[in-house]
């Protein structure tokens, strides 16, 4: 028996899927590196960088809410960072 309850998070996987093969080519990743600080003696000893998706119509998005379905699809962010 069919149950729309059922089609919609399928519908909104497929539709993130979809926005993220967009997104490569468009380049709506934004990469942000924030300072790794040895606190002793107030040292930059480093820098982490972060991922943020600049959707075109849900705004800026955390890794959490792409990350996943970009590692069960296969995606590659290597194009973004240029590791």
């Amino acid at each position: 028996m069919f149950d729309k309850a059922m089609l919609d998070p399928v519908m909104s996987r497929l539709e993130l899927e979809t926005d993220l093969r967009k997104a490569l080519e468009r380049q709506e990743f934004i990469v942000h590196y924030q300072p790794i600080l040895e606190l002793e003696n107030r040292r930059i000893v480093g820098f982490e960088a972060l991922v943020r998706w600049q959707h075109p119509t849900r705004g800026l998005l955390l890794p959490a809410e792409f990350i996943p379905t970009a590692e069960k699809t296969g995606s590659s962010f290597r194009s973004v960072t240029g590791y």
